[in-house]
């Protein structure tokens, strides 16, 4: 703006264009945007979620993300710098082999969006079961899609369960039930022949990132693990990204699947709490008393 910019023919329609990704909160293309006459933002995907360059397609755009990974190609391809979090270490997010049938308890919990366009949420289903004093995620379902993508998940994760002879409880926040629940997976099971038992969420929810945060301490000692056998799945490494992208009061990053997480983990807790068999023991004598 010193050297150039002055040396330009502003009568006769002098042009100065700067062009690149936003690479950082604070970059040349973030202050220039801020100065320009005009400017315009081009992400991989167009505001319906198709491809911007005709050249690529949905296939090819998937493929360059998931092999990229989160945080780059937010950055090169999303114009939406992103750097680490604070609540959630990298060095926290641990995997180990799990045996499906050796759940007493597991519970997919679903958090859900209506829209696949790429501004939208993402739509996560998880997993989960408890062994010992851990908690794991057995299975991930974290993506930006369609309505029908995220209901074929919960019969993908059925027919997965079956294959390990086992069964899960499936559940979904109360506030989306009337709409998904009895529309869309309703017309959903005119294809498959069966519809599934879906229930409601019906927990009044504090803050979503207080919960969120709320949560950590099992990263931190070692008490929450993911599959082993899921490491490469695209959807766990999605919602493994978006634990350690999460910072508290911030938009613009994808924390759905911490969400779907955290509901998941309430919900598996109470039914621990309320199965467990009541343990009766002797009364602890007091040597002090005459």
């Amino acid at each position: 703006m010193g050297a150039l910019y002055p040396t330009m023919s502003i009568e006769h329609g002098g042009r100065m264009v700067f062009l690149n990704n936003k690479i950082a909160v604070d970059c040349i293309i973030e202050r220039a945007s801020k100065i320009a006459d005009s400017h315009e933002q081009i992400d991989i995907y167009d505001e319906h979620g198709n491809p911007s360059w005709s050249r690529y397609t949905k296939e090819d755009c998937k493929a360059m993300i998931e092999k990229m990974g989160t945080m780059l190609a937010q950055r090169e391809y999303f114009n939406n710098p992103q750097t680490q979090g604070t609540v959630f270490k990298a060095e926290w997010i641990r995997d180990k082999p799990m045996n499906p049938k050796e759940y007493r308890h597991l519970v997919a919990y679903l958090d859900p969006s209506f829209s696949a366009k790429k501004t939208a949420d993402h739509k996560a289903l998880v997993l989960l079961g408890a062994k010992g004093n851990e908690f794991h995620c057995l299975k991930a379902y974290c993506a930006i899609g369609t309505v029908n993508d995220m209901i074929e998940w919960h019969y993908d994760l059925e027919a997965w369960l079956k294959l390990h002879n086992q069964v899960c409880e499936f559940y979904m926040e109360e506030v989306f039930l009337q709409s998904l629940l009895y529309k869309d997976f309703a017309d959903f099971a005119k294809v498959k022949g069966y519809t599934l038992p879906i229930k409601g969420d019906t927990r009044k929810k504090p803050d979503k990132d207080s919960r969120i945060a709320a949560i950590s301490g099992y990263f931190e000692r070692g008490q929450f693990y993911f599959n082993e056998n899921e490491k490469d799945n695209h959807h766990t490494i999605q919602l493994k990204d978006q634990f350690i992208l999460f910072k508290q009061g911030t938009t613009g990053i994808a924390k759905d699947g911490c969400d779907a997480v955290e509901g998941g983990l309430y919900i598996l807790k109470q039914k621990i709490i309320t199965s467990d068999p009541v343990v009766i023991g002797q009364r602890a004598k007091n040597n002090k008393r005459i």
